[in-house]
């Protein structure tokens, strides 16, 4: 099959000698692309998420308001709360990596460890700390 794609000639040839105007189909595709938006408005996708039934467990742990304040933003509690009981402690500090370099989690530096420490005590296998109500 051979592809000539220069400024003048976007055509495509297969053995058979059919050929594809590459143009045309480009120009079809921008086309129906501009015909969809202009359906629907060009407004902007509304998009109305439930209610937040539950909250991350409580802790006296730093990094319980941190992954309150930082995580919450994209997650439900829930989603933190159904990862497996028997994760080990350096999941925790990776998702928590993961989240902030592939994802973009506006986490600093200096939060990474105290949310990984409050996700692992609490959601991991050691038993989450007692909160007191004496002060």
């Amino acid at each position: 099959m051979l592809l000539r794609l220069s400024k003048y000639d976007l055509s495509r040839r297969d053995p058979r000698g059919a050929s594809c105007n590459l143009r045309g189909a480009g120009l079809r595709t921008a086309a129906g692309v501009l015909l969809l938006l202009a359906a629907t408005g060009l407004r902007g996708l509304e998009i109305t998420l439930p209610i937040e039934t539950t909250l991350l467990r409580e802790s006296p742990l730093e990094g319980y308001s941190l992954a309150s304040s930082l995580c919450m933003t994209c997650h439900s509690s829930d989603y933190v709360a159904s990862q497996p009981r028997t994760l080990p402690p350096a999941f925790w500090k990776a998702t928590v990596l993961k989240m902030k370099k592939a994802y973009g989690a506006p986490i600093p530096d200096s939060a990474v460890d105290p949310i990984a420490a409050y996700l692992e005590k609490t959601y991991g296998p050691e038993p989450a700390p007692k909160i007191s109500s004496k002060s």
